[in-house]
């Protein structure tokens, strides 16, 4: 998710423990709100709290999260059932990933939280504010 919304972290295998390599699902897609810094009149707990080797930042309105094509196909292919695995090219059982596909865990919990926010705050007046300690 963080590749799908930010550009970022958009690696696609990871050594876990035992050297064993395992393919993590990565999200090729256009990011949704790369690199645009500290959000705009960001609330002194903001600056207060963000972490200190902050290499960059960026936020994302409800609105524009509200709007995206969560059935956008991906340059990757993926295996056709949970967990997506991606498999780097075309065959049976295998079709492009969707934005879809990374929508789950927490992210679908904290959607659903900032979508409640926006009904009762507007979808302009609801914004995810995150920083990163790599790019």
């Amino acid at each position: 998710m963080y590749a799908s919304l930010f550009g970022v972290r958009n690696w696609s295998n990871r050594m876990l423990p035992h050297d064993v390599e395992r393919v993590i699902p990565v999200g090729q897609f256009r990011a949704i709100a790369p690199g645009r810094g500290a959000p705009p009149n960001a609330s002194p707990e903001y600056e207060r709290d963000r972490y200190v080797g902050v290499v960059g930042e960026t936020w994302v309105l409800w609105t524009e999260l509200a709007a995206i094509d969560w059935d956008e196909e991906g340059e990757q292919y993926v295996d056709d059932e949970p967990p997506y695995l991606v498999s780097g090219w075309p065959g049976p059982g295998r079709r492009h990933e969707r934005r879809r596909d990374h929508l789950n865990g927490g992210w679908a919990t904290l959607f659903k939280l900032m979508e409640v926010l926006a009904e009762q705050f507007g979808s302009d007046n609801v914004r995810l504010c995150v920083w990163f300690n790599q790019w």
